[in-house]
């Protein structure tokens, strides 16, 4: 495991060193971004402040893209998290990135999916800061935007569920220890599993979990009020009703904010009920 996670550091930090982002210790305007997790010269959970402009002072690209609440494309100007990271030079054991967003929501990101993907911070759109983004009247859009694009890593277009890794609205990131975080899905059955329950806690980590967080509140999304736990209870108990609620949730809420997942397999829903339903 150890060689894994360091040909990955190797991977995200080995190239050319870039300008260290200073870390503050207030935050001097809403857009400067919450840092916390593992960072140098802190300890674990101190909360730190990096500025927006020292975020788009990093080398930027450009791609064509729609932004999730637009029809339309637009041009974005991006800094690989690649960059983000290295430009931040985090201590060893940091090995995943979270990335939360206002209302609740939470994307994670291993270093290895970021060496594959390349996801980014979108800085800019049409060459205007977010308080100028289309759309973002109520700047409830930014003050961050991530996304990851099929026009930079083609393979990211064959991925299910793609656009859970395009949170809007994200006012914090935090570094941290993948082992560590996703150790509460890994205890009882769950730690030696099935490839059919390994599967399902995949699905979980990577997109279940930017809404539903674990009952402690130590890893996942805040959107829904039904952690791990209740879901599990509904595995066990009444699989098909789950499988519903996912399929199409608002057949039991109109006014559910869970998106349907009506293109999920029979397979996809066999390793998710599998997972959740392991005690």
């Amino acid at each position: 495991m150890r060689a894994v996670i360091g040909f990955v550091l190797g991977a995200l930090l080995g190239c050319a060193p870039l300008q260290a982002l200073t870390l503050h210790h207030e935050q001097a305007d809403p857009s400067d971004l919450r840092v916390t997790g593992i960072l140098p010269d802190a300890a674990e959970g101190e909360v730190r402040f990096v500025r927006y402009e020292d975020i788009a002072a990093l080398p930027t690209s450009e791609v064509k893209g729609r932004p999730e609440w637009l029809h339309e494309e637009h041009t974005f100007t991006i800094v690989f998290f690649r960059d983000f990271i290295r430009a931040l030079a985090p201590p060893a054991s940091a090995d995943l990135m979270l990335v939360n967003c206002g209302d609740g929501y939470q994307a994670n990101y291993s270093f290895d999916f970021i060496a594959t993907y390349k996801p980014f911070f979108i800085v800019k759109i049409d060459g205007k800061p977010p308080s100028e983004w289309p759309g973002n009247a109520k700047g409830n859009r930014g003050p961050y935007y991530v996304s990851v694009s099929e026009k930079i890593v083609p393979a990211y277009a064959q991925l299910l569920d793609g656009d859970s890794k395009r949170p809007f609205g994200v006012a914090e990131v935090k570094l941290a220890n993948a082992a560590k975080t996703f150790a509460p899905l890994y205890q009882g059955s769950r730690a030696h599993g099935s490839p059919l329950l390994i599967r399902g806690r995949e699905m979980f980590i990577d997109h279940c979990s930017s809404c539903h967080a674990t009952a402690d509140g130590s890893f996942g999304g805040k959107v829904s009020s039904r952690p791990i736990e209740i879901l599990s209870v509904f595995a066990q108990n009444a699989p098909d009703y789950l499988i519903k609620q996912v399929t199409d949730p608002k057949q039991f809420d109109p006014k559910s904010k869970m998106p349907a997942h009506s293109h999920y397999t029979e397979k996809e829903f066999d390793a998710l009920i599998a997972f959740l339903a392991a005690k």
